[in-house]
């Protein structure tokens, strides 16, 4: 047991450049939603409680809510990276948007955003290399630069960063609902 957590940091390693992939779709998404939500008045924002009061129960929900987004990122495995794409471009829209839209001082989004985000994103991240690097090892043995598609290394490595983004999705809500309890 001892060998996992360096069994995780080689993983994580070995896959950095499709975790780095998955930031900067997801941050593509947050400079859009930044974009989108700059350029359209709305009528009327809840305060920063009342969007917490309305879109939550509690910590089961958030958990619920955040492991549907990584598992549709971790789908992209199937579907030759579009869901994968796909959720981590809503998922960074999603959160600018909210973010951009709700009246949130600087201390409040430390206080309350910024504790289950250093968690969650990194997950999110980690489950997205999942669903990127799955297809790309796939094409590379399509167009013959690999002698096998997957090699056993690779589906440990994938299986450890799946189990690592759901950990951190838990944690992530588990955080985000003390944090709800705390602010209703």
């Amino acid at each position: 047991m001892s060998k996992l957590p360096s069994r995780i940091v080689e993983a994580i390693r070995r896959n950095h450049l499709f975790i780095l992939a998955s930031s900067v779709v997801y941050f593509s998404g947050v400079i859009v939603g930044i974009l989108a939500v700059s350029t359209i008045e709305l009528e009327s924002v809840p305060t920063f409680v009342e969007s917490y009061r309305v879109r939550v129960d509690g910590t089961m929900t958030i958990f619920e809510t955040n492991a549907t987004v990584l598992t549709t990122v971790l789908a992209g495995a199937l579907t030759f990276s579009g869901t994968s794409l796909v959720g981590l471009f809503t998922s960074g829209f999603v959160h600018a948007a909210v973010l951009v839209s709700l009246p949130v001082s600087v201390f409040e989004f430390g206080k309350f955003f910024v504790p289950h985000a250093l968690v969650e994103l990194p997950a999110v991240w980690i489950g997205g290399s999942v669903g990127l690097r799955i297809p790309y090892e796939l094409v590379q043995f399509l167009r013959g630069v690999r002698t096998e598609s997957v090699s056993k290394r690779e589906v440990i490595d994938m299986l450890l960063l799946t189990i690592v983004a759901y950990v951190g999705i838990a944690l992530a809500a588990v955080i985000e609902g003390a944090l709800l309890r705390y602010v209703t």
